[in-house]
């Protein structure tokens, strides 16, 4: 257990040296871009690449909300952003499921290249990028460590007793969003799985149901950002919230009522990609359900948080 955790808190410190490297390319040209979305599927699309960039759905949601917190945008147009940056962060999925091929060793040997990098130049540019090349290769070495310590029999049967007798939906939605309340990453919550089922603890379906409680998990740390910003700033992490619960909900019944035929194009898929497949399915397919809903959204949350 101690090694798991350890290589949860690697991949976490990975994860966030990955972002944040992202991020310092170019942060204010984002923000510039984030303002110029009245119309709603240019708003998905300029979330989702914003998101593609920066590599985190949170780190862009808060960005939304210290916009709107500015005054800069509108509810209406911060909605459509969320719905693209939760499109956008499923590119780090695909990245993850990398680890299960031989290219994973190329990205472990990033790090190794970032650190030469970082010790013989002190120019900005250099330093970035050697962050970004040590976060990366840190990723790849946490999952690496996952596999190995997933191979431990008492950790097998702690997970076992978790998930063997696991198969309401709900229960399992509900893991998803305490995992990812817990490490305040979908992500980690992800790469975890994928390696739950390398090791044949989890099955394909109930990772499933997890991954999408995972999505309605990482609203805590937006919700947690938008405390101290003014009432709209506070509306937009409730829609925030209301996105992820509705679309993890509503997928979760159709999951669950047409299991048989919905599963079964995903198991094809080689193994390594499946989960992170179905991530960007569901995260797409909640964009497009919601899409038209909008306006409702921003009213319900006026509700919600009145002034």
């Amino acid at each position: 257990m101690v090694l798991l955790l350890s290589a949860i808190g690697l991949f976490l410190v990975g994860i966030l040296i990955f972002c944040d490297t992202l991020g310092k390319f170019s942060s204010n040209r984002l923000k510039s871009y984030l303002r110029i979305c009245d119309n709603r599927f240019a708003g998905i699309g300029i979330g989702a690449g914003v998101t593609a960039i920066v590599n985190s759905s949170t780190a862009t949601s808060v960005m939304i909300i210290g916009l709107v917190n500015a005054g800069v945008l509108t509810l209406f147009q911060a909605t459509s952003l969320i719905m693209g940056a939760n499109v956008g962060a499923t590119v780090t999925g695909l990245l993850i499921s990398l680890s299960s091929f031989n290219i994973k060793y190329i990205f472990m040997l990033l790090i190794f290249v970032g650190a030469i990098l970082k010790l013989i130049s002190k120019k900005k540019t250099i330093t970035i990028l050697s962050d970004f090349f040590i976060g990366l290769g840190i990723m790849f070495i946490a999952m690496e460590v996952m596999n190995f310590a997933l191979e431990d029999k008492n950790l097998r049967n702690f997970f076992s007793n978790i998930f063997g007798n696991a198969h309401f939906p709900f229960y399992l939605l509900l893991l998803g969003v305490l995992l990812t309340c817990i490490v305040q990453s979908s992500m980690v919550a992800l790469a975890l799985l994928v390696c739950m089922m390398g090791n044949g603890l989890v099955s394909l379906e109930q990772a499933m149901f997890v991954i999408m409680g995972a999505n309605v998990g990482m609203c805590l740390a937006v919700y947690l950002a938008s405390l101290g910003g003014t009432i709209n700033a506070k509306r937009t992490a409730v829609i925030h919230f209301l996105f992820n619960a509705i679309g993890a909900v509503f997928f979760t019944f159709i999951v669950w009522t047409f299991s048989n035929i919905l599963i079964t194009p995903f198991e094809r898929i080689n193994f390594a990609w499946q989960l992170s497949v179905f991530n960007v399915a569901f995260n797409v397919a909640t964009a497009l359900l919601l899409v038209v809903f909008i306006k409702p959204l921003v009213k319900l949350s006026s509700w919600l948080v009145p002034l």
